[in-house]
């Protein structure tokens, strides 16, 4: 196999057989130039402000967008593909369009492409009329390739879809009136299938003797309702399992005897005589059962106001809640707290609540790296609807603050994933800080995170229960639980030499941080007052912030804030910011932290990673590099050297991570993972002498 363009282009987009790519692969290590390529298109892609070619077919048709199709396609002689690959290396704009639709191309004939919900909706949005509808089937175009169609009495007809099929007269009578004449015969057909049916009803079956007679099957009435005395004919046995429900028969005269009998009687010479009782009455037929309905679905959870948002400092930024209509909202001050209703704080913001039973709530958003390591960074929780408790509150991720009632004793249920405690704060105006995080364990394994939960006691004192076990704890003591040492019991009490400090006061940031914050949220709210207050707002605004603004802490909160919203893919690509290793590394934090919420996590960035264009081989080296690898031995350090010198910037940047975190960094000095291609082959030149000697 040849090293040309197009083969470059189908090994870096992974549509390469293992034997393809292997000898690709080897080619591409023995030629600086092919390297240089890749370099150049891996930087192509990620420009910005790189415009389409312009397209003049009458002065250069080899920019017609045909001829990158036919190149693509493999429609192109040998001599005219390699004209097309020799243009393409001396245009950067044409480069980049057959790197792009080629990435494009190979994505969509391997796995199906997921096009982000927002995205489809507003496309949705761009246009009018039945366009507009995103339920609507679209019928398919018709073809003008001669394969594509089909004949009917010498005439070629329009391609069939099975759901779009129509009948075949339909096709040649378009018009309203030639399609009355199918329409009656349908009618008619239908009406004599129904005459048909009906003559049908009533016919016993076949005997093994031959056809019975035909008798009228008439049902049987209840031993307690008297029936008529005429004459009636013999009924025709039939077994109850075969039959319906009977319907009851209509009132007999006053003047009828009651039978004996479900077998209707032999008629009177004369008029009846008076009805007069012989005996108990027989008792009546059992009918068919029928079937007992599903029990009613359980109520959905209430949402009852439990109490109100009382924040309204204008440094406090966005508190976002999730309505019962399932959307996110941004909480305006004053409003009211509902159960059941998720409330997030974002990063870097404080939201105070005073409950109905005067429990005060506060949810603290952190930024990482000004007050404490890079483990909490939003925070969320829910209040649940329970009349048997002060308060039930579910705490997903982050830290929260407490404050029992005034006059008496508070009990509350606090959840943390498939864990509950029953916290008695035994003193009024208790204070607690709660918070959790977890972190998916570095090597191979499964995915399901490593969950840590602490119970600080500020102030009072507390009773603490999971399960059958319960401790005491009085102030200056933190309660930890983690879902690996504790099996049961509430958690393990240690003591606490000073109160953390997100507890006890506000934050204070230094000045670029302070900066960042009121840049960030003065853009959001900008977007959102602008346009409207649709959370596709907020995170259009921090994709801004990301691509134009000059202040680093602004960027690294945009990416923060897009983590805890859900935005893994966004966060992918900034892994390959170019410009800044700090903003690669902050979108790396923000991806641990949203692998460590919960499990299953894991299976939203392989999404993600499909929808970025990541092959098989690259998202799997991607997720082992990301959990870091943790056995610095020789074949460990080997591998992530080749791995530094991958076609990827974020493949570069997670194994430069991994061999500091396993190595001293003095002795990884000189290495760049955004260096030009020739600075980083020296770089890795010297690391390998220097570590596997």
């Amino acid at each position: 196999m040849q090293l040309t363009l197009k083969n470059l282009l189908l090994y870096l987009d992974d549509a390469l057989s293992p034997q393809d790519a292997a000898t690709i692969g080897q080619k591409i290590a023995a030629s600086p130039n092919a390297q240089k390529l890749i370099d150049a298109l891996e930087r192509l892609k990620r420009r910005r402000a790189l415009s389409a070619p312009e397209i003049d077919q009458a002065k250069d048709p080899a920019h017609d967008a045909n001829q990158v199709a036919a190149y693509l396609d493999g429609l192109l002689s040998d001599e005219e593909a390699t004209a097309f690959e020799r243009l393409c290396l001396e245009d950067a704009e044409l480069l980049a369009e057959v790197a792009a639709v080629h990435q494009l191309r190979s994505l969509g004939q391997g796995e199906p492409v997921l096009v982000p919900p927002l995205a489809r909706d507003r496309l949705y949005q761009l246009v009018s009329g039945q366009e507009a509808d995103p339920k609507r089937f679209a019928r398919p175009a018709q073809s003008s390739s001669p394969d594509l169609s089909w004949e009917v009495d010498g005439r070629p007809t329009e391609d069939e879809d099975p759901i779009f099929l129509e009948p075949l007269w339909f096709k040649f009578q378009k018009g309203w009136k030639g399609r009355i004449v199918p329409v009656l015969a349908m009618i008619l057909l239908l009406c004599l299938c129904g005459v048909v049916y009906l003559s049908t009803q009533g016919r016993p079956e076949p005997s093994e003797g031959g056809l019975a007679q035909a008798q009228p099957t008439i049902p049987r009435a209840p031993a307690s309702v008297p029936t008529a005395t005429a004459p009636q004919p013999e009924p025709t046995m039939v077994a109850a399992a075969d039959t319906a429900p009977e319907r009851p028969a209509p009132p007999p005269p006053a003047e009828a005897t009651p039978p004996t009998s479900t077998v209707p009687t032999a008629p009177a010479a004369t008029a009846p005589e008076p009805a007069a009782p012989t005996g108990p009455a027989a008792p009546e037929p059992t009918a068919t059962k029928p079937d007992v309905p599903p029990p009613p679905p359980p109520p959905p959870v209430p949402n009852v106001a439990v109490g109100q948002y009382t924040s309204d400092a204008p440094g406090d930024g966005m508190i976002l809640c999730f309505t019962a209509d399932k959307r996110w909202i941004v909480q305006r001050p004053q409003a009211r707290l509902l159960s059941a209703e998720p409330i997030l704080a974002l990063p870097g913001t404080r939201a105070d609540f005073l409950m109905s039973n005067k429990i005060k709530l506060t949810l603290q958003g952190t930024v990482p790296g000004a007050t404490s390591i890079n483990y909490f960074f939003e925070t969320q929780a829910t209040i649940n609807y329970n009349d048997q408790v002060d308060l039930d509150v579910t705490l997903e991720r982050g830290r929260m603050q407490l404050t029992g009632k005034p006059d008496g004793i508070a009990t509350i249920k606090l959840r943390y994933q498939e864990e509950e405690w029953e916290l008695r704060l035994l003193t009024p105006d208790t204070e607690l800080g709660v918070e959790v995080t977890g972190r998916v364990p570095p090597g191979q394994g499964g995915w399901t995170p490593h969950s840590r939960l602490a119970i600080f006691v500020m102030k009072g004192e507390l009773s603490a229960k999971r399960g059958e076990t319960e401790e005491r704890l009085g102030a200056r003591k933190i309660l930890v639980w983690d879902s690996v040492h504790s099996d049961s019991g509430p958690g393990m009490v240690v003591p606490q030499s000073e109160p953390p400090a997100w507890i006890v006061r506000r934050p204070t940031y230094p000045t670029e941080v302070r900066e960042g914050l009121a840049t960030l949220y003065k853009r959001i709210g900008d977007k959102l007052n602008a346009q409207g207050q649709d959370i596709a707002w907020l995170i259009i605004a921090c994709e801004e912030a990301l691509a134009n603004s000059r202040r680093p802490w602004e960027q690294y909160l945009a990416l923060f804030v897009l983590g805890a919203l859900d935005q893994p893919a966004i966060l992918v690509d900034a892994v390959d910011h170019g410009e800044s290793p700090y903003v690669r590394r902050a979108a790396i934090d923000a991806l641990l932290h949203f692998l460590g919420r919960q499990p299953g996590q894991n299976e939203l960035l392989v999404d993600a990673l499909k929808a970025r264009g990541y092959g098989a081989s690259d998202r799997d080296t991607f997720l082992l590099l990301i959990r870091r690898i943790d056995k610095p031995d020789r074949a460990a350090t080997e591998q992530l050297l080749n791995w530094l010198a991958h076609s990827r910037l974020a493949i570069r940047e997670l194994a430069f991570l991994n061999l500091i975190a396993l190595l001293p960094p003095d002795r990884l000095a000189g290495y760049d993972p955004n260096a030009p291609l020739e600075q980083r082959e020296r770089a890795i030149a010297l690391l390998r002498q220097r570590l596997l000697k």
